[in-house]
């Protein structure tokens, strides 16, 4: 429901496009002014997707709609319009019209401001009408050669460096999937939910299937030719050794002339014994004794303070394992083969991983799904902590546990939950002011869609109408009392990850990557040289960009891994705020925000972004 910052999956939206006539349309400027449709839906989706008259049926259903609201709204967000002329061209090209898809790729193309993005897009089916040119029967045994060697045509002729991470990433997805995978997603995952849903599915789920269909009509039948391409343009020359700009702009403080700074991670829980003693927060006004010292009805853990997914006080920092999965160092190691895949090595994890996905059928896969969702939440938090104290001997990390559910049925949302997590929110920023905390990281964003899924998930609401009505009415008490929280604890600075669905933060409404306060700042996601990550979420209220991609930290139990997102950008801004806090304590929230952008540099890809440049920001207190 409400998502930590790392952990992501693809979706599709209903987008909108001004034209010439944007005068007379209604503007949108939030997800939540679009309309809410559903599809009629009985059956199993596995039969659907091998079903030429539904998916025809389909097809026109959705481009009626889409073409629709083309003529009708104004919207506001290139990211939206790029996903709504996705859903465009995947029609179009499954229906062989493909002057339009070839028109809407450059439309696609033309909405896209990251480099890598733009030279990505759209290359397989470009590479499909380069081989009709020459082998005009797709269906000829003939044609899938001919494919790849346009597809390698194509990506060979893109400048290697700008394009390589992604196309590493594209082989390491493509390696992993399968039609017995995609059966056993369909079977063991989707189709429960939706046999739950009941006659009318929101209308993204008739996207979904001509998504699938395309990916198994098309993307399968010339995996092979893919992956040969893919390690024919990664090995034509050898990787050009990348500039890290983060070297020279981090920085160590000495241990000595230092204020201790409190710094909270509100998030799913940290593993405190990986830190050094000395960098552990522990509770000495109400130490965990097996006594409710203060009176507060709850015995206090030693090292911060949880809550568990219902939004109660829970006495462990750290997510309990048992019963969760059936072998956690199993579950690590094929999490970090899905890092490993990500970034191109080839190690016993990923080997480890594409076993295990290979032997995935309908009733192991939703199992073998909550495992590793499992695993993302109970690693997350002690990674993120591990980034904000690295380099800074004064700080001290008290921990706040939020707890989610890592189930693929979502739980079904309520007014008495929302109103337990306002109160949740409310307890913690007050028990941070107590405990003397400096600088807050919050490295999860959520916004009403979250509910509105989950309502849908679990039939329960009424219509579309009136299930929006109540996720938008659930949303609102908890924004209300997590806006006003942060609020009235100016003393304390807190920093927020701004996403990971490269969207417009503002546009998607996320809490608490959207507020406009003066105490919370927002941060996006660079590389490792300082360009814009394929994932991050942008917008006006995003503040600065640090770096979020493969960053390396902690997991429980001590071991070291890399991570990427918004999640791991944001930390290293609190890092950079509790070392500036540490050097010079009298500093307030503004105080040090100017700082940071005092000494934040603007991007050489796009200068109206800010890089923080902590050495430079350091250097102004000293």
């Amino acid at each position: 429901m409400k998502r930590l910052l790392s952990l992501g999956c693809l979706t599709l939206s209903l987008l909108l496009h001004p034209d010439v006539f944007a005068q007379q349309k209604q503007v949108i400027t939030s997800v939540n002014q679009l309309p809410v449709r559903t599809i009629p839906w009985e059956g199993k989706m596995i039969d659907k997707l091998q079903d030429p008259v539904y998916l025809q049926a389909m097809r026109d259903t959705l481009r009626q709609r889409m073409e629709a609201d083309l003529a009708a709204f104004d919207i506001q967000d290139r990211s939206t319009l790029s996903a709504y002329y996705q859903g465009l061209l995947m029609i179009a090209f499954t229906e062989g019209n493909y002057d339009e898809s070839s028109a809407l790729i450059d439309q696609i193309v033309a909405l896209t401001d990251k480099e890598e993005d733009k030279l990505l897009t759209g290359n397989f089916i470009l590479s499909y009408l380069d081989a009709l040119a020459e082998v005009p029967d797709a269906a000829s045994e003939a044609f899938p050669a001919a494919f790849g060697q346009a597809y390698t045509r194509r990506l060979g002729a893109l400048p290697i460096e700008a394009v390589r991470e992604g196309i590493e990433a594209m082989r390491g997805n493509l390696q992993l999937s399968s039609r017995d995978l995609i059966t056993a997603a369909v079977e063991g995952q989707i189709q429960p939910m939706l046999d739950n849903m009941g006659p009318e599915v929101p209308e993204s789920i008739g996207l979904t299937v001509i998504s699938m269909q395309f990916t198994l009509d098309y993307r399968l039948r010339f995996r092979d030719e893919m992956l040969r391409t893919y390690e024919q343009v990664l090995n034509a020359q050898p990787a050009a050794a990348k500039v890290d700009i983060w070297a020279a702009r981090n920085t160590t403080l000495p241990d000595k002339g230092l204020k201790p700074v409190v710094v909270a991670i509100w998030d799913s829980g940290v593993d405190m014994e990986v830190f050094d003693p000395a960098q552990r927060w522990t509770n000495t006004q109400d130490p965990i004794d097996g006594v409710d010292n203060d009176g507060n009805g709850f015995v206090d853990d030693f090292y911060g303070i949880a809550y568990d997914k219902e939004a109660i006080r829970a006495n462990s920092v750290l997510l309990q394992v048992e019963g969760q999965v059936r072998d956690l160092v199993r579950v690590q190691k094929l999490t970090k083969g899905s890092m490993d895949l990500q970034a191109a090595i080839e190690s016993e994890e990923a080997t480890a991983l594409r076993q295990a996905i290979s032997e995935l059928d309908a009733n192991s896969y939703s199992q073998f799904m909550e495992e590793v969702g499992f695993y993302g939440l109970y690693s997350h938090g002690t990674h993120v902590a591990g980034i904000a104290a690295e380099g800074n001997p004064a700080a001290r990390v008290l921990a706040a546990r939020l707890s989610w559910s890592h189930k693929t049925m979502p739980d079904v949302p309520t007014i008495e939950h929302a109103q337990r997590t306002a109160q949740m929110y409310r307890d913690v920023v007050a028990y941070f002011q107590k405990q003397g905390v400096r600088v807050v990281n919050m490295s999860w964003r959520y916004n009403a869609a979250a509910y509105e899924g989950a309502l849908t998930a679990n039939n329960v609401g009424g219509s579309p109408e009136e299930r929006k009505a109540l996720a938008e009415q659930l949303f609102e008490i908890e924004k209300t009392a997590l806006q006003e929280a942060i609020a009235s604890a100016p003393e304390i600075l807190f920093v927020a990850g701004s996403g990971n669905e490269n969207n417009d933060a503002d546009f998607a409404g996320y809490i608490p990557a959207g507020f406009d306060l003066p105490n919370l700042i927002t941060i996006g996601a660079v590389d490792s040289e300082g360009k814009k990550t394929s994932f991050t979420t942008e917008g006006k209220s995003v503040d600065f960009y640090a770096n979020g991609y493969e960053v390396e930290s902690f997991v429980p139990g001590g071991t070291r891994m890399n991570f990427s997102g918004t999640s791991m950008a944001s930390p290293q801004v609190a890092n950079l705020a509790a070392k500036l806090l540490a050097l010079k304590p009298t500093l307030k929230p503004a105080e040090v925000i100017d700082l940071i952008r005092k000494g934040a540099t603007p991007s050489e890809e796009d200068p109206a972004i800010l890089l923080i440049h902590p050495a430079a920001s350091i250097s102004l207190v000293r």
